[in-house]
């Protein structure tokens, strides 16, 4: 069967990216660059920089931005001990429990390195909901659509038969090309008219997320089918 088979078929899984999406991690990132910046007596690199190159395994990392040897190692160890800083978007947790509980597999996907995914997955409080963290801290790094097979394959299930909830263009695409649903929240990085036109449906907060995911696993509410008609979604 090819990774789109399955496409359509009633929702087995669900993939939760976790930064920007399950949770906030700015505070988190600001606090430990500041920290290994200071260690190493040197200015602190640039949040949107750092943050858009952290998926990179350490070398390609630091040379990408002209990071000193050692700085992604003190910032590793700054974020997990500043991981508490990190705020979980108010419902996702329970988000997560509702979907375990009636039978969906659900799995968290991240470009963090991880152990810090790990730990952001412990702070949450998400470790007894997922039943995997996929993360693409390999050495060359993974492309994001490979992360999202590799989660399925241990999920157990075809990429069609799964939905990836993230908050960026590029989430949106990569779930694309391995035949994923996607659906886009308007709440993390990336911005309402970019993520308009790109994702299977656009939501702007969680109730509207459960109540969308409730239909597609099968919980028909008279609030998710109005949700239902809102996104237009042919779930």
């Amino acid at each position: 069967m090819s990774a789109a088979d399955g496409a359509g078929a009633r929702v087995r899984a669900v993939l939760l990216d976790l930064d920007g999406t399950t949770v906030d991690t700015l505070p988190v990132t600001t606090a430990a660059l500041d920290r290994a910046a200071g260690l190493l007596e040197m200015p602190v690199p640039r949040v949107d920089a750092f943050r858009t190159a952290a998926g990179l395994p350490s070398p390609p990392l630091l040379d990408r931005l002209g990071l000193p040897q050692g700085f992604v190692g003190h910032y590793l160890e700054a974020y997990v001990d500043l991981v508490e800083l990190a705020v979980v978007v108010p419902g996702m947790v329970e988000l997560a429990r509702d979907l375990h509980t009636g039978g969906t597999s659900v799995a968290v996907v991240s470009g963090q390195d991880r152990t810090c995914a790990r730990a952001l997955v412990k702070h949450a409080g998400l470790s007894w909901w997922v039943r995997a963290t996929v993360t693409a801290d390999t050495i060359p790094p993974e492309p994001p659509q490979e992360v999202l097979a590799r989660a399925c394959h241990e999920l157990r299930v075809l990429p069609g038969e799964a939905v990836l909830v993230g908050d960026t263009v590029a989430d949106v695409r990569a779930a694309r090309e391995i035949g994923m649903r996607t659906v886009a929240v308007s709440w993390g990085a990336g911005t309402r008219p970019a993520l308009a036109t790109a994702p299977w449906a656009l939501v702007d907060g969680v109730e509207e997320l459960k109540q969308l995911l409730s239909l597609s696993v099968g919980t028909s509410t008279p609030a998710a089918k109005a949700t239902r008609r809102r996104v237009g979604t042919g779930w």
